[in-house]
């Protein structure tokens, strides 16, 4: 009889009986909750599914054998079962499977590529995030060790922030107070994972000996793991946080580099000329500014308090002039004599007189914050128009406008190439509709409250949610007054930092 190819052998075959193998939809393991896996959520599941993610499937090497035996059976049904079970597996040891690759005939072969391609890494992102999301709903205390193991073999994989944020939650809500040494062995732990996780509960647990336990993170490899280190050093003051959050200033990472140079401000009331958003070569006379002032007047100048908790948040004009704002006009190559200022500030009050146009962009990045201001539109021969552009980004081109016109305030714009979703989870194309009708008072003073987290933002106009969109950049951006051309005036305007 003769051999079945190997898949040494297969050569161009491949695509084409890819075709017609019988396979499952991707779509079946595209999982969002642990029932998508196959796994329950209860206690006992999800302890199971942690020693699996710890072991990477490196531990069942029986049961790769038996089913690789499987995929090479001569009926159709017990490869096909075998195939499912393959695909139903939490993780793959994938050192095996591509070992086993190159002695298989030609269809279990393909059959293996296939679950290889199928357990990628987003699937693994997907699987983590459905267990850390059933350890946080139900708050399963007494399994931080175990998690922390599960954890590990994500290594520096901290580019998904959903997926960040539920780590650390998880490590705070398995933790107890009695296992503090535990949270300290962890946070030596060599996965960056892991570290950050360990270093959540340990900030969770608290004591009189949080801040020597989490200094040996100040010099971690990794910014992330030394950022928030820093960051909860900075929230008590503690100058020990200087010189990482100054060596942070260097970050090939924008949003630590920002962060950081946030957090230096808000300690020391310094700048230093620093720009975050500055090419690597502009950076680096600031920033050896920074570590110089640090390694020496540093060591002993007062620091500004605790970061604030909650408050009315502060003021973005400093009620003079228009200092830490740049006017971008229509036409910006006109004579001098014809650019007129298209903005005015009187103690709390901007006003756009609408003589000339002329957008008002802030200097200063924010990132998770809550804006409240009034506005007035007077009403006049038609209607006044403005907006309030957020999530801008740094040529002040891209951006999502809150509309400011009387009976419309609340609908979303999109402007340039900012990509987003609206309340029902659409992209908006261009407009999308505010939810509810009019609650503005005509020619008087109405309120506006624009809350953004994580990508995500809130239109409150009088105290009424008129519109949501998510999907946004979850970095520090920049905030636009729009100029139509129209009298506008803003008073009240506040940011507070979430």
């Amino acid at each position: 009889m003769a051999s079945k190819p190997t898949l040494k052998a297969r050569g161009p075959l491949l695509a084409l009986l890819a075709i017609g193998l019988s396979t499952l939809p991707l779509s079946e393991i595209a999982a969002k909750s642990l029932s998508d896996f196959g796994y329950g959520s209860e206690r006992v599941d999800v302890e199971a599914l942690l020693r699996e993610l710890a072991d990477q499937g490196k531990g069942a090497a029986e049961r790769y054998a038996g089913l690789i035996r499987k995929l090479d059976d001569d009926r159709f049904d017990v490869r096909e079962q075998a195939t499912r079970e393959l695909l139903a597996l939490p993780v793959l040891d994938r050192e095996a499977l591509n070992r086993a690759l190159e002695q298989l005939p030609l269809e279990a072969a393909m059959r293996i590529e296939r679950a290889l391609a199928a357990h990628d890494d987003n699937r693994t992102i997907d699987l983590y995030k459905a267990a850390l999301g059933a350890i946080n709903d139900q708050k399963m205390k007494g399994l931080f060790a175990p998690l922390i193991d599960a954890l590990a073999p994500l290594g520096d994989k901290l580019d998904d922030t959903t997926l960040l944020g539920e780590a650390r939650d998880a490590a705070r809500n398995t933790i107890s107070a009695d296992e503090l040494p535990a949270a300290n062995a962890a946070m030596r732990n060599p996965s960056a994972m892991a570290r950050i996780a360990a270093l959540s509960a340990r900030i969770g647990i608290g004591g009189p000996d949080l801040a020597s336990d989490i200094t040996p993170l100040l010099t971690d490899p990794v910014d992330e793991v030394k950022w928030q280190a820093a960051r909860e050093l900075a929230r008590v003051s503690d100058r020990r946080a200087l010189r990482p959050l100054a060596e942070l200033l260097m970050s090939d990472d924008f949003k630590k580099r920002w962060r950081a140079h946030d957090e230096l401000r808000r300690l020391t009331d310094m700048e230093f000329d620093y720009y975050a958003a500055a090419d690597e070569e502009e950076r680096a006379g600031p920033a050896a500014a920074w570590l110089e002032w640090v390694d020496g007047p540093g060591k002993t100048a007062p620091l500004e308090g605790a970061a604030p908790a909650g408050g009315e948040g502060a003021a973005l004009f400093n009620g003079r002039n228009l200092d830490g704002w740049k006017e971008v006009h229509a036409d910006p190559d006109a004579p001098p004599v014809q650019i007129l200022p298209a903005w005015e500030v009187d103690g709390d009050r901007l006003t756009c007189p609408g003589i000339t146009h002329g957008n008002l962009h802030s200097r200063e990045f924010f990132e998770n914050f809550e804006l409240t201001l009034e506005y007035r539109l007077p009403m006049g021969d038609g209607l006044t128009d403005s907006g309030l552009g957020i999530f801008a980004t740094r040529d002040g081109d891209d951006y999502l406008e809150v509309q400011l016109l009387h009976g419309n305030s609340g609908d979303l714009y999109r402007i340039g190439t900012i990509e987003m979703a609206d309340s029902e989870g659409d992209p908006i194309g261009f407009r999308a509709a505010k939810l509810a009708e009019s609650n503005e008072f005509e020619g008087a003073w109405n309120k506006l409250k624009v809350r953004a987290v994580r990508g995500s933002v809130e239109i409150w106009v009088n105290d009424l949610l008129q519109n949501t969109a998510t999907g946004g950049p979850e970095e520090p951006r920049g905030i636009v007054f729009r100029n139509e051309g129209d009298r506008v005036e803003f008073r009240g305007i506040r940011l507070k930092k979430l």
